[in-house]
């Protein structure tokens, strides 16, 4: 078998490939190789694999089952062992299944953990991390490209509660995420939702009632057995961190975005 390592945060995942197989398609996730993981998933293909809407039928402290997009994949926390099987070899231009199924792992231990994965851009400034949501075409990549020097992710954030009571981004390395170094684990500033108005960068509180809706929303929900524990993570970080409206003006430099962003700093 071959080794790959995937990292999300403080989790690492082993991939171990069959003997012989390509290993050229995953080159974007090669992020520690050498470090031990703290589960280990067989690759396998099943052309019927994931032939189903995408859902959880296990998720617990001891492990996780998942189904859907083209894949299945199964593990034991207890065991560090389990098995991810693809609907058909992966290649540099077909990754999609695999990523997937390393997805809903890594989101596996997020949500046991008492974590959401939102949809989102992350930025980081000063030793911490912005996630600002948005919807598909709100702006998320192009804010992510003015702040190309310090941003983790344009699509996915990883949100974990730690046991100081305060919460990280956890990032994880693949094709869409920064070249460059970046740490794995960073404190969280604030929460923040992309408006539709690009007139002005400015930074308008959300209200109480509509905070828990407003996320939720950006939240990636995968159905049976883990739809109760997004909604768990979501209320613990609406509790923690209430969100704000970020208007973000393109004509006004980054600078700005930041220092808006900055002056509500939950823990300023």
């Amino acid at each position: 078998m071959q080794n790959l390592s995937v990292r999300f945060g403080d989790f690492h995942v082993g991939l171990r490939l069959p003997a012989g197989a390509d290993a050229s398609f995953a080159a974007d996730w090669l992020a520690a190789p050498g470090q031990p993981a703290d589960i280990d998933l067989d690759l396998s293909c099943d052309p019927a694999a994931g032939d189903c809407e995408p859902t959880y039928t296990r998720l617990d402290p001891e492990g996780f089952a998942f189904q859907g997009m083209r894949c299945a994949v199964h593990g034991s926390f207890a065991a560090r062992r389990g098995a991810i099987v693809l609907n058909r070899p992966p290649a540099p231009e077909r990754t999609g299944p695999l990523f997937a199924g390393l997805l809903a792992t890594g989101y596996a231990q997020v949500l046991t953990r008492g974590g959401v994965l939102l949809h989102a851009a992350t930025l980081l400034h000063r030793g911490r991390a912005w996630v600002v949501m948005g919807h598909s075409g709100a702006g998320k990549t192009t804010l992510a490209e003015r702040f190309a020097d310090t941003y983790l992710h344009d699509e996915y954030a990883f949100l974990v509660p730690d046991a100081a009571g305060g919460w990280s981004v956890w990032r994880y390395c693949e094709s869409r995420g920064p070249r460059e170094a970046r740490p794995w684990r960073v404190p969280l500033a604030g929460i923040a939702v992309l408006s539709a108005d690009r007139s002005r960068t400015a930074v308008q509180p959300i209200a109480s009632a509509d905070a828990f809706a407003t996320v939720c929303v950006h939240a990636y929900h995968a159905g049976g057995a883990a739809a109760q524990a997004v909604f768990d993570g979501v209320l613990a970080l609406v509790r923690d961190h209430p969100p704000r409206h970020l208007s973000h003006c393109l004509g006004q430099a980054p600078a700005a975005v930041l220092g808006a962003l900055e002056a509500t700093r939950d823990d300023a």
